[in-house]
């Protein structure tokens, strides 16, 4: 915030932009959203109504697990392939050094933001698949619900 601030400062004022700004800030919040979504799956506010899934959860537990656990396992597969085909292309990164922006006019090196990407989805796979089996677990050992609730 602070970055975009003092590059719209200094375009307006001193018409002389910060370089690299849209660069750096785009590849940021690819960042800082993966920094985000192992804890924000962690704590159950990943994608989720607490409105339908809380009252499912509570007249019909197995449903409400199941559903969980098929969703659990769409993310897991989701978040896996993206980790999946961004692991050689963090190892492409960090051999070939590749960059992004301009030579002479700022140029940044791309494998910072593919690892974070990497390790903090892996992390994310690792608390999709504990989420998974928990609610497996609870799914098949939940007592036997009445067809008529």
């Amino acid at each position: 915030m602070v970055l975009i601030n003092v590059d719209v400062f200094g375009r307006y004022l001193f018409g002389a932009p910060v370089t690299g700004v849209p660069e750096i800030v785009s590849l940021s919040i690819v960042g800082i959203v993966f920094l985000q979504l192992s804890n924000t799956l962690r704590v159950r506010r990943f994608i989720r109504s607490d409105v339908i899934i809380g009252r499912l959860l509570e007249l019909r537990p197995r449903l409400g697990h199941i559903l969980q656990a098929i969703h659990h396992l769409a993310g897991l597969l989701v978040i896996g392939t993206m980790v999946y085909f961004v692991g050689p292309n963090l190892a492409e990164a960090w051999i070939d050094k590749i960059y992004i922006g301009d030579i002479g006019h700022f140029t940044m090196v791309t494998w910072p933001i593919l690892a974070i990407i990497v390790v903090a989805g892996s992390i994310t796979c690792l608390q999709f698949a504990l989420h998974l089996i928990t609610d497996i677990r609870i799914a098949l050992g939940a007592e036997h619900e009445d067809i008529g609730k």
